[in-house]
């Protein structure tokens, strides 16, 4: 029996060996991200969706060693070890991008490995099961009435409003980062929470006494941005104060020092980052002389750093040095179930701030579940206070609400349904696709590029879906 099995498997490999023309033709046809390395970890084919996916062209990733530049890789783990890893649902590092991977040896008719091929899928439709088992998740918790594992949480972060499972966890994993001075990486889109966060993770942590600096790296020009980071010596540039100035890493020195943005710095930037954040020492701009600083690093993005490390606009070693112990709060939109306790804290925070007493409308709750909010809850907040001041009465009404917002309370635009029976998911994931599309459009203005920036899809992928739904 086991010969009979040797034998059809070097039958197979011949076959496969002949036909190689045939075999690039179907991996070129599938709509998964295939990559391929050969026994060094050196990238020698990806195929048309890895493109596409990751966005990134082929001549710009073939040659590179995963080895040297990701050594903690799916890939570079099954060349050392021969063993599969199937279905692992994270960020991969030479994929840059949250997906389903499959991981797998190549080892010729020997047994020995000469290469590893990596198999991604980041479709529509797992994407869409994803959220559904969040949904499904959250439902069956609601209707056994088990209650938000919140009890544990610090004072600092039980102040923080939430009870989505998701968001629950992330808050209990910042807690526990807490506890320790390790960095910790922020990731989650702008307006989700990263600054409250991070005030919670440094009033958890020993370093309370301290400062708590925060520097939004992409709202200081990159002339000024070494002298806000380490600070200047008098007479060290014209217009410089006579005094000079002490930087972000010296100010918080015996606490933390909260980096937002992290993402927009430049490449020169990030290597003296780094230096700081690996010797703990920094030099003012103008002086001769290093400080020796004592700080806890929490930095925080809204950027695909790993797809920024292939495309070499972000350091690899500054990276690994940040994402230490990375959380990812979630996004409002995955956490519908918190948007009447949100909603409800800033009404009430805006009512005493403009000396009013007024109440939500049945139809208002509607609306706010309904809208998408690529804002978060930076957006929803917005749109609370906005309703406040306009309201006259006792009662907030749609006509209140910001006029994006109003079309939501109409009953002849329901919301969407999630159905435990779901006749064509295909044809569910288009409308949906189509709507978003729709009204991203609507809220730019019809500005194409900033239409992309919010939908957060290639430009290429955007303009085939325009072409599909013929929304051009």
């Amino acid at each position: 029996m086991e010969s009979r099995s040797n034998g059809e498997a070097t039958r197979a490999v011949a076959l496969l060996q002949s036909n190689a023309n045939n075999i690039l033709g179907l991996l070129e046809a599938i709509d998964d991200a295939v990559i391929v390395v050969d026994a060094q970890g050196k990238i020698i084919y990806v195929n048309k969706a890895y493109e596409r996916i990751v966005g990134v062209k082929a001549a710009r990733v073939l040659g590179r060693n995963v080895a040297m530049q990701f050594p903690n890789d799916k890939l570079v783990q099954v060349l050392q070890t021969g063993i599969p890893i199937l279905e692992s649902d994270d960020y991969d590092e030479t994929f840059g991008y949250r997906i389903l991977a499959n991981c797998l040896p190549i080892k010729d008719p020997g047994g020995k490995i000469i290469g590893a091929v990596g198999i991604g899928t980041s479709s529509p439709i797992y994407h869409l099961s994803q959220r559904l088992a969040s949904y499904v998740n959250a439902t069956k918790a609601k209707k056994q009435n088990i209650p938000p594992t919140r009890e544990a949480l610090p004072s600092p972060f039980a102040k923080i409003i939430g009870n989505d499972p998701a968001f629950v966890r992330a808050l209990q994993m910042a807690a526990l980062a807490a506890l320790v001075d390790c960095n910790i990486l922020l990731r989650g889109e702008t307006g989700t929470g990263k600054t409250l966060m991070a005030e919670a993770i440094h009033e958890s942590s020993f370093r309370k006494p301290g400062p708590f600096v925060e520097l939004n790296c992409a709202a200081i020009p990159e002339s000024l941005l070494e002298s806000e980071l380490f600070g200047y010596e008098r007479g060290a540039f014209t217009g410089a104060n006579p005094k000079g100035k002490p930087g972000k890493f010296e100010k918080a020195d015996g606490g933390t020092l909260f980096l937002d943005e992290i993402g927009d710095i430049s490449l020169n930037m990030q290597a003296k980052l780094l230096q700081a954040i690996e010797s703990r020492r920094i030099e003012r701009i103008g002086g001769t002389r290093s400080r020796k600083v004592n700080i806890r690093l929490i930095a925080a993005t809204n950027k695909h750093l790993e797809i920024m490390v292939q495309q070499r606009q972000f350091r690899a070693d500054l990276y690994y040095r940040l994402n230490v112990v990375p959380i990812f709060v979630p996004a409002l939109r995955e956490r519908q179930g918190d948007i009447p306790l949100l909603a409800t804290h800033f009404l009430n925070r805006f009512c005493r701030a403009y000396g009013k007493q007024i109440s939500f409308s049945p139809a208002i709750f509607q609306a706010l579940e309904r809208h998408s909010w690529p804002g978060n809850v930076r957006e929803l907040a917005n749109v609370i206070e906005h309703s406040v001041v306009m309201c006259r009465g006792s009662v907030i009404l749609p006509e209140h609400l910001p006029e994006y917002l109003r079309g939501y309370c109409s009953a002849r635009n329901p919301a969407p349904q999630v159905s435990s029976s779901i006749d064509n998911l295909k044809a569910l994931i288009e409308n949906l696709e189509k709507e978003a599309i729709s009204a991203a459009l609507k809220r730019t203005g019809n500005n194409r590029s900033k239409a992309i920036q919010l939908l957060g899809i290639s430009r290429r992928s955007f303009y085939e879906k325009l072409r599909k739904y013929q929304l051009g």
